[in-house]
């Protein structure tokens, strides 16, 4: 396994890339996404089924979620999506045709379901693993769009909830250890959905930092204090849905998947506005949002949860 993070990766790609990359611009290489110029933000995603396709999940679901991904690290920046293009890497082991019929149907129902289009697609062959590509372009709705940093001491801590925490990694651990069946697990399954709604958020509130939660809410919110030099300090996690809370049987289990799921799609934001302006403002837009805490300017870049400290862990591909 690797020593290098994800994060150590990107500083690799600034370092190397120094002359064709441009910095100064509101968001930089390792932001959810990248600006073309004023009004357009650009981002690309992979994935490798091996590492990303759950048993019960069919190619076009997959697709879905590979679609998804990318579109919401647009959405989390004040970007609204309007076109994707995608590339597949499929192996001569595989049943071609029907794997990447599959997968086009995915992005189809995708692209619908969010009025995209698709302006690309390619394909190339690997050795073994299927993987897909998905970059999205979308067009600033927002001044500018709204970075990791940008935290103002005092801040509040808010996330979408449009996805629900932990529901993936809950299924599948429990599917391994035998607790749910195949069948059991397909059917606790629910495609994940972009948050379209914090687009919406956008036009009643200031937003002063946000981050895609797909890597996990401790990963996340890791990055934002990390970004900031800011202590994180939640009174308030989010609460998995009614059809899992009979599957963990402690509440310390039960906040550990919360935290360290991962594949959520949600939007973590920073705001100086109270609790109670956004929960008003949610409400007015049918978007449910859950207020976590508070940000305070420090030296230490650090998160706690019930006066303790928690590991800012989460899902690195190269550890």
């Amino acid at each position: 396994m690797s020593k290098l993070s994800e994060e150590d990766i990107i500083d690799i790609f600034i370092y190397e890339l120094s002359d064709r990359y441009t910095p100064g611009t509101n968001l930089n290489l390792k932001d959810d996404a990248g600006e073309l110029n004023n009004s357009y933000l650009f981002n690309i995603d992979g994935y490798s089924s091996f590492n990303s396709k759950y048993p019960w999940e069919t190619w076009e679901d997959w697709a879905w979620k590979a679609v998804v991904g990318s579109i919401t690290d647009l959405i989390a920046k004040g970007a609204l999506p309007f076109a994707i293009g995608f590339s597949i890497g499929l192996s001569q082991q595989l049943d071609i045709e029907k794997i990447s019929r599959s997968i086009a149907k995915g992005v189809k129902e995708a692209c619908d379901a969010y009025q995209l289009r698709v302006v690309k697609a390619d394909t190339n062959s690997s050795k073994e693993d299927v993987w897909i590509t998905v970059s999205s372009i979308g067009i600033l709705i927002t001044d500018k769009p709204i970075p990791r940093s940008g935290v103002i001491n005092k801040s509040y801590i808010y996330v979408t909830e449009v996805n629900g925490f932990g529901r993936l990694m809950t299924i599948y651990k429990k599917y391994l250890e035998g607790k749910l069946t195949y069948e059991q697990a397909r059917g606790m399954y629910r495609r994940p959905m972009a948050p379209y709604g914090f687009l919406n958020l956008l036009q009643h509130i200031k937003i002063d930092a946000s981050i895609d939660s797909s890597d996990g809410l401790a990963y996340s919110l890791g990055l934002i204090a990390r970004n900031n030099k800011a202590e994180l300090i939640l009174s308030n996690l989010p609460r998995p849905q009614k059809d899992l809370i009979s599957l963990y049987e402690t509440k310390e289990e039960m906040d550990n998947e919360v935290l360290y799921g991962g594949e959520e799609y949600e939007i973590i934001f920073l705001t100086k506005h109270s609790p109670e302006e956004v929960a008003r403002e949610c409400d007015s837009i049918n978007l449910k949002c859950i207020y976590l805490g508070e940000a305070i300017s420090s030296s230490y870049s650090k998160v706690f949860f019930n006066n303790k400290e928690i590991s800012m862990d989460g899902w690195q591909h190269f550890r």
